[in-house]
């Protein structure tokens, strides 16, 4: 079983990656200690969106390997437990060292408790001594039999040198030529040796309890919800009928994406929400005489019921509220016979 995917970085910006075939997406998020992929944020949120794999790396560069390190879990430490985590290591980096790399990988893997991967080409696997490496870290090499346009391949070349410290690989990059549906230039072509749980044990992906809500589900905000997973204002979505259109998981938990009509209603939490309920017809109707209920303690507005316990008077206006408020979903401005008071309460408040 293999996955085909890309790996990009912000020369592929602007990419729609719902239009172009991957099973997974391999995202640049930093270079050395002073560059962050300006299209890592976008790509990742694109990619997501299109239900692909995601992982996200660093090209190392000449300096501090814990700095660097640092740097990158800075970037991406939202997106921990989510995909792969990688060092990229070519260029000036490989005079460095093994030890450097290692120093790298260790540091992620402490700060984490993910194991990132190491990408570099096949020659570099059988320059180096990679055994205190191999034993830890997983390798994803690169190989071209040549340099002519192609798709994906099911069987692509490498040679037959075998990879050093390495008895296997995790992914092969074979390709810097490729041309897929949705990208007019290059891209990069990867095989990823496994199915989307081997993916996703690389990633730390961590195991939970399904989803309290299935897509399809008409749910509502909660009473007293201000925020969702991202920090969004949604106290005015409070009381929403709003259609479940994706779930997803993220870390250790699930997030919500729905709409009201189309408008989006993204990011909820199961804490956000609840199931949506019809709202029941109302008890009580203009005209009918209604009396303070001997339990009413205060109108909705917070002034205090307890010396109108009981106190007749009539319905002068039935409001319906998008939500429900304590057991009611329906406000009662009721007019008092004796003229001395307006009470604004709600259906609990009020008896015949």
């Amino acid at each position: 079983m293999s996955l085909s995917g890309i790996d990009i970085s912000a020369y592929q910006s602007g990419i729609n990656l719902s239009a172009v075939p991957a099973d997974f997406v391999f995202i640049k998020a930093t270079e050395g200690t002073s560059y962050v992929s300006p299209a890592c944020n976008a790509q990742t949120a694109s990619a997501k969106n299109a239900g692909k794999k995601v992982g996200w790396y660093h090209f190392a560069s000449v300096g501090n390997a814990t700095a660097q390190a640092d740097y990158f879990l800075a970037q991406i430490k939202n997106y921990v437990g989510q995909g792969i985590l990688m060092l990229d290591w070519e260029a000036n980096a490989i005079t460095q060292g093994v030890a450097w790399a290692k120093a790298w990988l260790d540091r992620v893997y402490s700060k984490t408790g993910v194991r990132p991967i190491i990408y570099m080409s096949k020659s570099v696997v059988n320059q180096y001594n990679w055994s205190s490496v191999a034993k830890d870290y997983g390798l994803f090499f690169a190989q071209y039999a040549n340099y002519n346009r192609t798709g994906y391949q099911d069987n692509p070349w490498t040679d037959n040198k075998g990879l050093g410290s390495w008895k296997t690989a995790v992914a092969f990059q074979y390709s810097s030529s490729g041309r897929l549906a949705g990208w007019s230039g290059n891209l990069d072509l990867d095989k990823f040796y496994g199915d989307k749980s081997t993916w996703d044990k690389y990633a730390g992906v961590k195991a939970i309890a399904a989803p309290v809500y299935k897509k399809g589900d008409f749910v509502t905000v909660k009473d007293g919800q201000t925020k969702n997973a991202v920090g969004y204002d949604i106290k005015g979505w409070v009381g929403q009928k709003i259609e479940l259109v994706n779930i997803r998981q993220v870390g250790d938990h699930w997030l919500y994406d729905g709409k009201v009509g189309n408008n989006p209603f993204n990011d909820l939490l199961a804490s956000n929400i609840t199931k949506w309920e019809q709202a029941p017809a109302p008890l009580f109707k203009v005209g009918d005489q209604v009396q303070i209920s001997p339990k009413a303690l205060k109108e909705r507005n917070g002034y205090d019921l307890t010396p109108r316990r009981l106190k007749v008077g009539k319905v002068a206006s039935v409001t319906k509220y998008p939500t429900k408020y304590s057991r009611s979903w329906y406000e009662y401005d009721v007019h008092y016979a004796d003229g001395t008071h307006n009470a604004h309460v709600l259906e609990q408040d009020l008896t015949f």
